[in-house]
């Protein structure tokens, strides 16, 4: 039976449930299970959504792989699936995703993905809780040159964007439509579809916290600005109603 972990990662409220020494205790012995078998200094890749606490989560699991030894390239706000696309890209020994999916925005969550780039299973989440609560955690600590070090890689998104560019090349389509509640997806589709002629955006959920807006506003290039038809309101828009909107 596990106590941390849950069926898609742990979650929980943030700075309160999900306390930056929880998240350090699971950052440290993760690091552990997923690299002990190993012969090189680990690399781990950290990639978060736009929730307000998601610094303050990401702080606490770089000091946790820091303190054992491990290297973190940090991502910034990206897709859950850009990040396990780059981990088996770049060949990391394991990534972490901070976010809470759904939940509201109180929340904050933890999920590993292995070298693969696939979630772990409940076998290892059960020994990274083991290790965890144990004292063995208290002896995992990195010194002298052997203390990781952590560097931005937020430029990496562009490696995911060139997957879909690929995927996309031979669409010459003049409209792309996207259907999300996620801003870290819409920031990276604004990024990809750059130099097409329109993008339309579909909000799902208008229960955006500040911080969301924020990094919306950021993405937001004035480039796009005559390109780009966000869509948010109460009343959900028809397929025929938008496209009768679009050619407005």
């Amino acid at each position: 039976m596990r106590k941390y972990f849950g069926t898609d990662g742990i979650r929980r409220i943030a700075n309160t449930e999900l306390t930056p020494e929880l998240v350090y205790k699971v950052a440290k012995a993760g690091a552990y299970v997923l690299s002990k078998h190993t012969d090189h200094t680990p690399t781990i890749l950290i990639g978060r959504d736009t929730r307000i606490s998601g610094t303050l989560i990401e702080s606490a699991m770089v000091a946790g792989f820091l303190s054992y030894g491990a290297n973190v390239k940090l991502l910034g706000v990206m897709p859950t699936p850009a990040v396990a696309y780059l981990t088996k890209k770049l060949k990391a020994d394991a990534s972490v995703v901070i976010s809470a999916s759904h939940n509201t925005f109180e929340f904050n969550g933890v999920k590993y993905f292995s070298n693969k780039g696939m979630k772990i299973s409940d076998e290892i989440e059960e020994e990274i809780e083991e290790v965890m609560d144990s004292g063995k955690i208290d002896e995992l600590n990195a010194v002298h040159n052997k203390i990781g070090v952590s560097e931005n890689r937020t430029d990496l998104i562009d490696e995911y964007v060139f997957l879909f560019r690929k995927i996309f090349e031979d669409n010459n389509r003049d409209e792309e439509t996207m259907t999300t509640a996620s801003l870290s997806e819409i920031c990276s589709y604004l990024k990809l579809f750059h130099a097409r002629s329109k993008l339309i955006i579909i909000f799902t959920d208008t229960e955006y916290n500040q911080g969301d807006k924020a990094v919306l506003k950021e993405a937001l290039n004035p480039f796009l600005k005559h390109k780009l038809l966000v869509i948010s309101g109460d009343e959900p828009l028809t397929g025929a109603k938008l496209f009768m909107d679009c050619l407005r």
